[in-house]
């Protein structure tokens, strides 16, 4: 009994001490084969997953000698070599499917059938299950059967460099490595899986078969299925290894536009995310820049950003090492077709596939009259739907119709619908100008190799010298992760090395020295050189004085600035000649675009729809000091503005603002400074004007800034946060902000949602403009000059008032001598004085209410027409028909041509709408001449046809109503035409029950009443 239970004891012990074992040798078997499967999925290298293995067998004590462990070890490493070898192999062997393997080797064949999936361990040695058929070789067709030797995967010379030093890949490109590798092992069957699958999106066959492969996605094929409904009637045969296709090759749409090439990407995207869901946040941003690039150029060259984006995407799918999102791997691209336009201009490589349309224009060769009052009545537009029977119209026709902005508005106005106002929101302002601007330029090989000047700037290294406040360093780390790391390399190493203005002195015959610039001659102005250039001096701008110059130095002549005579300003004067330093500048090719008070105006109506209502903002703007000459320039460059003041020399270190290419060397790197604020330190809304950066913030959200000792806005304080920890130099009396605020010259309320003139600026004009607009006196050509400048800045905000312009530039039109004295005249100063009287009570430009209003939200819209015999006009909605004849003398006055009366038949209708009660706010008039379209469009005409556009302006200040003239083909506008003819009853016929009434055209005024 006791021998049994002694028995059973030591049997339980050898239970319990067996389970223990297989407890952790399952453990370490589960360890190990994740190691292999992360080897697989690219996280370790095969060096690195052996050690591992090798430590978790090490880890209990095993004796690695053992032949258990050596068991264990071989197994997984055998594992590791033979997912290796598939690797290398998978896409020769997987994609050298034998012929007719597709057809024979089905289900229901009655052979075996060999996996698609067959197992990485696989030392690729083992005999293959034999299949029920022969696979069909090659040369079948001759009788004889080939045999193929296996190719030696280890000799490749990539396998091998990949085996010494792995590639360090993301892992999401590992991800589609592996991805594409699974696919390369048996492509049909993967898409045939695919396309049956019950989520499988729409997407045409041969594009699925492009992206199992890894190649592009050709979007002119992906748009041509959208739209198409026929079969894919392409036929395939099969001669041995020859495959014949017949039928279309090419796609029968091309994406061209904009939106074509939204509706393209978005079924390519939904297919690529089908395939790779890891892409979805890569394909999402890709998308997004490419979105920002068509808003950034204007439509006729969008060509560019489809070449551009097939250009990316051709080189991504040709690569495994590349994210869509890699911008800076695509700076060339960007080059090439964003700014060059590729080889062949805007259309460059399109022409074969987008072959030119001729579009039949239809050409009226008679009049209408009644036996044609059936063709009048099937194209007389109607009032509920102003687009129907447009169909011959172009897509770009009816987006003129919905969208489109008056010229004379300038860039005050903004987008009403919420679609158009975000596709505004990603025009190219200056931050996102930052991400596909150019490098800034490099020294030329001529220059490095002047021997003239390499050898003073060798001998005299203390008079050259390349420095800056800026902190080089840390800019560089918050730009890490910058798009556009070319411009980023281009400017930090400007810091470094100093600027070039991407002068090119090739070819230019310089003299060794030249210092025989012209003087300053006013004692006074001479005495104001002096004391500026010694404040340079003092700031460590300029070398000091010397009173010789070296081989190599061309001095630049200076100049004194008035324009603020409190604070005269020293010039230098790079365009003086002769040795014009900028002659030698090339006009810039991505000009540095500058944020405006149009971007402000976006921000600030996002802002307001944001809020609640009522929520009070304030406005902030932050000034960088002495901006331009914290940029420095190369020693190469420095001895080429070398100053001369009073006979003494001193050598101009830094970035002067009378260089042509001081504004982009400034504004690439405060184009990267105003991408970190918004991207990384997530300062939204910032805009920026030369040195000025500026947006909005709460007006109650107020942090203190200390070495200011005051509260600003959080933003603002942010904002010179950053500046500090870059050391962008800025002034406490230059940082402002508050409700009002003067922004690029204009005042801004954020409350009242308004811009318009500051007082004290507004209140000079009005003084110069009723100074000058005395009867019977003369003022020179540039006083003229002067004036009209001034009053052409102001219609900025007070955009009506054009017409008041008219008689100053045609005084001034074809006169050339500044100081000719011309005479002002009682028509000019009658328009001067009009336009000062609506200056003087105007509250400048609405925000809010100064939108690009769609022609469809018109409250009332009208149709008119004039003919050599009366004039009429057409009230669709009222079913209102209004004529008047004109009488005879007028007929016969040759200045008085239908122009005239068009142009009269328009304010006639303008007055009749604007009397209307209640009060419309939007007016649209159609008329079919595009004269008077163009002068209600610039509110631009010659003296003869200028009381039409004052008499309107009037019209529009007093009743407060927005008037939008539009041009429509005469055949469409019949019953404004029969009314102009006196046909009532053929005016009937196309509209029944029409009212008919007469009208008396209104008194044309000539601007002010009393002068």
């Amino acid at each position: 009994m006791k021998a049994n239970k002694r028995r059973k004891v030591s049997s339980d012990r050898t239970a319990t001490s067996q389970t223990q074992r297989e407890t952790d040798g399952s453990e370490i078997s589960r360890l190990c084969t994740a190691v292999t499967d992360r080897y697989r999925a690219g996280e370790f290298s095969k060096p690195s997953a052996i050690l591992l293995i090798h430590d978790i067998l090490c880890k209990d004590g095993a004796d690695p000698e053992a032949d258990a462990f050596v068991a264990a070890f071989s197994s997984f490493v055998a594992i590791l070599d033979g997912f290796e070898r598939f690797r290398a192999n998978a896409a020769v062997h997987g994609a050298r499917v034998p012929d007719g393997a597709g057809e024979d080797d089905q289900p229901g064949d009655g052979g075996p059938r060999n996996t698609h999936d067959p197992d990485p361990t696989d030392d690729g040695h083992s005999d293959p299950a034999p299949p029920a058929k022969r696979p069909r070789s090659s040369s079948d067709d001759d009788g004889q059967v080939s045999s193929r030797r296996r190719i030696d995967v280890s000799t490749l010379p990539w396998i091998a460099q990949e085996e010494e030093t792995p590639s360090v890949l993301s892992p999401d490109l590992r991800r589609t490595q592996l991805a594409l590798e699974n696919f390369a092992r048996d492509l049909k069957v993967a898409k045939s899986l695919l396309t049956n699958s019950p989520r499988c999106p729409q997407f045409p066959g041969t594009e699925w078969s492009s992206l199992l492969s890894g190649k592009a996605v050709d979007f002119d094929r992906v748009l041509s299925s959208l739209y198409s409904v026929s079969f894919d009637d392409q036929r395939r045969e099969r001669l041995g290894h020859l495959e014949i296709v017949a039928g279309p090759t090419a796609p029968a749409r091309t994406v061209r536009t904009h939106s074509e090439w939204v509706i393209a990407c978005d079924s390519a995207w939904e297919a690529m995310i089908y395939v790779f869901p890891h892409r979805a946040a890569e394909l999402a941003a890709y998308g997004k820049y490419v979105k920002q690039l068509f808003a950034s150029f204007a439509p006729t060259r969008h060509s560019r950003v489809i070449q551009f984006d097939r250009a990316v995407r051709l080189r991504v799918a040709q690569r495994r090492d590349l994210l869509l999102t890699d911008h800076a791997a695509f700076a060339d691209l960007s080059m090439l077709w964003l700014q060059n336009a590729g080889a062949s201009g805007d259309n460059a490589g399109m022409t074969g596939n987008a072959p030119t349309e001729i579009v039949p224009v239809p050409t009226p060769t008679f009049a209408p009259g009644a036996e044609t009052l059936d063709m009048l009545r099937a194209t007389a537009p109607q009032p509920l739907n102003l687009l129907e029977g447009r169909t011959g119209s172009s897509s770009s026709s009816v987006e003129l119709l919905l969208h489109y902005r008056p010229s004379y508005a300038r860039d005050l106005i903004w987008a009403e619908d919420a679609d158009k106002e975000e596709r505004d929101a990603t025009r190219c302002t200056l931050a996102f100008a930052s991400t596909i601007m150019p490098p800034l330029s490099p020294v030329p090989d001529n220059e490095l190799s002047n021997l003239t000047a390499c050898t003073t700037i060798y001998n005299y290294p203390h008079l050259f010298r390349v420095s800056s406040p800026i902190n080089v360093s840390v800019f560089r780390d918050l730009l890490r992760t910058h798009p556009n790391q070319p411009l980023v390399d281009s400017v930090c190493n400007g810091f470094s090395f100093g600027f070039w203005p991407r002068a090119i002195t090739a070819g230019v015959v310089l003299p060794t020295t030249f210092g025989d610039v012209y003087p300053l001659r006013n004692p006074g102005h001479v005495a104001t050189a002096i004391a500026q250039r010694d404040k340079e001096i003092e700031l460590g701008a300029f070398f000091p004085t010397f009173s010789r110059l070296l081989p190599g130095m061309l001095a630049v002549p200076v100049t004194i600035s008035e324009r603020n005579p409190t604070k005269p300003r020293l010039c230098v004067d790079h365009s003086a000649e002769p040795l014009s330093r900028n002659s030698m500048i090339p006009k810039a090719s991505f000009p540095t675009p500058l944020d405006n008070l149009q971007d402000l105006g976006r921000v600030l109506r996002k802002a307001r729809a944001s809020l609640p209502p009522g929520t009070r903002l304030v406005l902030f703007k932050s000034d960088v000091a002495r901006a331009y000459r914290t940029m420095p320039m190369h020693p190469l460059w420095q001895i080429k503005q070398v100053v001369k003041i009073d006979g003494l020399y001193t050598v101009d270190w830094n970035n002067n603002f009378g260089n042509r290419a001081a504004g982009d060397i400034w504004g690439a790197f405060f184009a990267l400074v105003i991408w970190i604020a918004i991207y990384i330190k997530l300062l939204a809304d910032l805009l920026a004007y030369v040195d000025d950066s500026f947006s909005w913030e709460l007006e109650n959200n107020l942090l203190y800034y200390a070495p200011y000792n005051r509260f600003m806005p959080a933003k603002q304080v942010h904002l010179l946060t950053l500046w500090d920890e870059l050391r962008v130099p800025h002034n406490d009396d230059k940082q402002v902000w508050g409700a009002k605020l003067t922004i690029i010259g204009m005042e801004v309320d954020t409350n009242a949602m308004t811009i318009t003139m500051p007082n004290d600026s507004r209140a000079d004009l009005l003084t110069a403009i009723r100074t000058f607009a005395v009867p019977g006196t003369r003022h020179p050509l540039r006083e003229f000059q002067k004036l009209g400048g001034w009053i052409n800045w102001a219609l900025n905000v007070y955009p009506l008032l054009r017409p008041g312009l008219c008689h100053l530039y045609m005084k001034m039109s074809g006169k050339q001598n500044p100081f000719a004295k011309i005479w002002v005249s009682r028509e000019l100063v009658r328009e001067l004085i009009w336009l000062a009287d609506h200056i003087t009570t105007s509250s400048g430009i609405f925000i809010l209410d100064s939108v690009d209003w769609p022609i469809t939200t018109a409250d009332e819209t009208l149709y008119t027409d004039a003919s050599g015999t009366g004039m009429g006009y057409w009230s669709p909605s009222r079913n209102m028909g209004f004529h008047s004849a004109i009488n005879e003398r007028d007929q016969r006055d040759k200045t008085k041509g239908i122009f005239f009366f068009e142009a009269m038949a328009v304010t006639s209708a303008l007055l009749w709408a604007a009397q209307l009660q209640p009060a419309p706010r939007r007016i649209a008039i159609f008329t079919d001449s595009q004269n008077t379209v163009d002068i209600f469009d610039s509110f631009r005409a010659s003296p003869r046809y200028n009381p039409f556009l004052i008499t309107s302006v009037d019209l529009l200040i007093r009743f407060r109503v927005q008037l939008s003239v539009r041009h429509i083909p005469g055949e469409e506008n019949g019953v404004a035409n029969a009314l102009s003819r006196h046909k009532f009853d053929v005016a009937r016929e196309l509209s029944p029950g029409l009212t008919l009434l007469p009208f008396t055209p209104p008194r044309l005024t000539l601007g002010a009443a009393q002068i």
